[in-house]
């Protein structure tokens, strides 16, 4: 978010007047913070309102343990699809009024977002909710959610999803969970509440 602007001015008091004397002009500076209070904010200020810009939130999420916020308002998504979840994070948005618009020109085998462990690794702990996921026009995309966990051989368990909408992608599967060769299975002890 973008914090107030700062104005300062320098003095040095002078004790022989008892007041101070101006030693410098006057400057402003906006301050800007990448994250207010553990939140890491979508508002197009620092982070642009666009897959990247959600990328990018996330791998920083991903190293502070910041939560990701959509605020209300449209979010551009197409050539940087998909937003790769690899690491716990939280991706909270603001209700239905944080909406992202996925590109009609996204093919046909591209996720909107790929829950994708490194090898080897159990992610727990993933918070996904509020906010919903639409075509700009006809059915582009695969599927909303995709846990390909058979590709590297890693599980993510005991996560949360809930009130997301989905419109009309390319697929009529909103969640879907490639868990081949996994041992404890690919998406276990998830809770996932109301997603239409």
């Amino acid at each position: 978010g973008t914090l107030p602007t700062l104005t300062r001015k320098e003095f040095i008091f002078d004790y022989r007047f008892g007041a101070p004397i101006p030693s410098g002009g006057t400057f402003t500076m906006p301050v800007t913070a990448p994250s207010v209070n553990g939140n890491i904010y979508v508002d197009g200020t620092i982070y642009p309102r666009t897959d990247a810009g959600i990328q990018s939130a996330i791998n920083t999420a991903e190293i502070t343990g910041a939560t990701v916020v959509l605020p209300p308002g449209g979010y551009a998504l197409g050539a940087n699809l998909p937003i790769l979840i690899n690491k716990k994070v939280s991706l909270i948005g603001s209700g239905l009024s944080s909406q992202l618009n996925v590109a009609s020109t996204v093919g046909a085998t591209t996720d909107v977002f790929l829950i994708q462990p490194t090898a080897g690794e159990v992610l727990s702990g993933i918070k996904i909710s509020n906010f919903s996921i639409v075509p700009v026009s006809g059915t582009p995309a695969r599927y909303a959610f995709n846990f390909d966990n058979a590709t590297y051989a890693g599980e993510a368990d005991y996560g949360v999803m809930s009130n997301i909408q989905v419109g009309t992608l390319g697929s009529t599967i909103t969640i879907y969970a490639n868990g081949a060769g996994m041992g404890n299975g690919s998406m276990t002890q998830w809770m996932i509440g109301p997603t239409n």
